[in-house]
């Protein structure tokens, strides 16, 4: 830890045993009151059991204005911002610009979600942290998303307990919202408190968002997205509520998950899925330019009818590849065949045998570096990639030479490949 310069007044400095003069903050009722809503000062042994755990278990430092230590402020292991001011070098901006510093802290820590616990009745350090983009999410829980996903009329943030009332009104109680989902309508207020509660315990550990019209500021939906490998994204669900369809609200939420996927997690591809019947939705994958890669036929839980579901992915890289199959692979590999025909051995039936060894002999470079160096690294590192990538082209160059010595076609691949899969889809 090294000292935070703010300004010329104001520095954080990393915290060491200065008993003395923090012991005359917690002497103060009022601020004991304010920050941890005691009714009796803190001891010596108090305060240095506080120190202790602090910073112990985050990063702490004393905010020093003018040359004088006047508080202290720490990020906590859980992602809690606990800050003190003495009470008469507060209304001085001194503890909005350590919050604000704090906050710049996590960022470079990748720290995405930070939180404060504020008790009701402290309007002064309420209207500090929302000052700063806390939104209160529920009793005396303060949250601040580093990575709110902004669309051009909407946003998507954590929810809060006060949506509520808009999920309710807009989405939970609305048959036309639930009816391509596999969630059951919401029939009283009473019960849509309770769901907003489960919401804002999910959505602590996952990346969903209630979405946000900008103009009116009330939730009308949901989304989110997962990683579900190395440099792969899915959607979780977009829903939107009955009135606010048909406005274009769905492109905006897709593209901006998409660019978060991207962003975030270095998402090569974004995968989609939708029921059959979901027009609307088939329609936004189409519009930007998703290929459909499979289907599943499931079982709604809710009624018991079986319904299909459409895979989708799409390359986030600049020039898509999903185009780039059997057939332009086996047309390359012909290409080299001519050039260096009477050098390299024939293609025919009689040759396939050593094509598959060759290509035997590449699967074992690719399984070499995945052995020394792990499957995350050789993935991650952009060197070690490259070389893995490499070796699987080499792979597939020997793979599409074997499909030309047995004059296999890609049409007789898909239809074997297709059944296969369905096959497998309804084994278990």
């Amino acid at each position: 830890m090294q000292k935070r310069i703010i300004d010329e007044s104001l520095s954080l400095v990393p915290y060491y045993p200065n008993y003395e003069e923090a012991l005359k903050w917690y002497q103060d009722p009022q601020l004991c009151k304010q920050v941890d809503n005691i009714d009796h000062v803190y001891t010596l042994d108090k305060l240095k059991a506080m120190y202790d755990h602090m910073s112990s278990h985050g990063e702490c430092y004393y905010i020093e204005y003018k040359g004088r230590l006047v508080g202290d402020i720490t990020l906590n292991d859980n992602d809690e911002i606990c800050i003190v001011v003495s009470r008469e070098y507060q209304n001085r901006h001194i503890g909005r610009k350590s919050v604000k510093n704090i906050i710049d802290l996590a960022k470079e820590k990748g720290i995405r979600y930070l939180k404060a616990e504020i008790y009701s009745f402290n309007e002064q350090s309420k209207k500090m942290f929302s000052s700063l983009g806390f939104r209160h999410i529920d009793n005396n829980l303060y949250m601040l998303n580093q990575n709110r996903i902004e669309a051009s009329d909407l946003y998507l943030d954590k929810a809060r307990f006060c949506d509520w009332s808009d999920m309710y009104e807009n989405v939970w109680s609305r048959p036309e919202c639930s009816r391509y989902m596999r969630w059951s309508l919401t029939e009283n207020e009473n019960d849509a408190q309770i769901r907003i509660r489960k919401t804002i315990e999910f959505q602590r550990d996952h990346d969903t968002y209630l979405v946000y019209e900008k103009k009116s500021g009330k939730a009308i939906g949901f989304a989110g997205v997962e990683k579900i490998f190395t440099l792969a994204c899915e959607e979780a669900g977009i829903c939107l509520g009955a009135e606010y369809m048909g406005k274009g609200y769905g492109k905006q939420i897709l593209k901006a998950l998409m660019d978060y996927a991207g962003k975030e997690y270095g998402a090569k591809e974004f995968l989609y899925s939708t029921r059959e019947e979901n027009t609307a939705s088939k329609k936004l994958a189409a519009f930007f330019g998703f290929k459909q890669v499979g289907s599943e036929n499931m079982v709604d839980d809710r009624d018991g009818h079986t319904y299909k579901i459409l895979r989708y992915r799409k390359s986030l890289t600049e020039t898509d590849v999903g185009d780039f199959g059997i057939n332009e692979m086996k047309t390359m590999q012909r290409s080299l065949q001519l050039k260096y025909q009477g050098k390299w051995e024939t293609i025919g039936p009689e040759t396939g045998k050593n094509k598959l060894l060759w290509m035997i002999g590449e699967i074992g470079e690719v399984t070499d570096i995945i052995k020394k160096n792990g499957g995350t690294k050789s993935c991650e590192d952009l060197n070690l990639r490259k070389n893995l990538i490499e070796e699987l082209a080499d792979v597939l160059m020997y793979y599409n030479d074997v499909l030309l010595c047995y004059g296999i076609t890609a049409e007789e691949l898909k239809k074997c490949y297709t059944e296969k899969y369905e096959r497998n889809l309804n084994r278990w």
